[in-house]
């Protein structure tokens, strides 16, 4: 089981931050706040937009990679992603994708931008 938390764009640093930091309490390093999921044994990032909560179906193996089926047993939703009716409103949800081809890995987003891996940690040290 796990959850899947998806951040805004104004949590990049703290995405930057615990992806460069392996085995080490991620939660603790960037000051996320959180809360234990009600479904499953995991952690709910409360400042994500979108949180699901899942249990794990089955589990592929190719080569080195793992390919994990999951099946969603609970969403936690933002209020500033619902309409009036209680309705996701996608347009405004706008996930960040990491992409990495082993030449290039860049944060791309739903528009023409992208940034190179390790932007953002760059400009808080500035």
């Amino acid at each position: 089981e796990f959850t899947l938390n998806l951040p805004s764009e104004g949590l990049m640093y703290e995405i930057e931050v615990a992806g460069f930091n392996s085995s080490k309490d991620k939660l603790k390093m960037t000051n996320l706040n959180w809360t234990r999921a009600e479904g499953v044994d995991a952690p709910l990032l409360t400042d994500c937009l979108l949180s699901l909560e899942c249990h794990v179906e089955q589990i592929q193996e190719f080569d080195s990679y793992l390919n994990i089926i999951a099946r969603i047993t609970k969403r936690w939703v933002s209020e500033e992603l619902l309409d009036e009716k209680g309705r996701l409103k996608s347009s405004d949800l706008a996930p960040i994708y990491y992409v990495g081809d082993g030449h290039k890995r860049i944060y791309r987003y739903q528009d023409e931008r992208s940034d190179a891996l390790g932007t953002f940690i760059k400009r808080r040290k500035g």
